[in-house]
């Protein structure tokens, strides 16, 4: 799947589903190269 494809999913999906990422990973080593998901939020008080 390509980024473009896969951010278009992301996005989709991201109002139903709370925590919900995109890991990318080096093929060659299986480790993650970079995650895309929600930030962190503050709690209201």
């Amino acid at each position: 799947m390509s980024e473009e494809e896969a951010l278009k999913e992301w996005f989709a999906l991201a109002g139903t589903v709370r925590e919900l990422y995109i890991i990318e990973t080096d093929e060659a080593t299986g480790k993650i190269k970079r995650q895309i998901g929600p930030s962190a939020r503050r709690k209201k008080k």
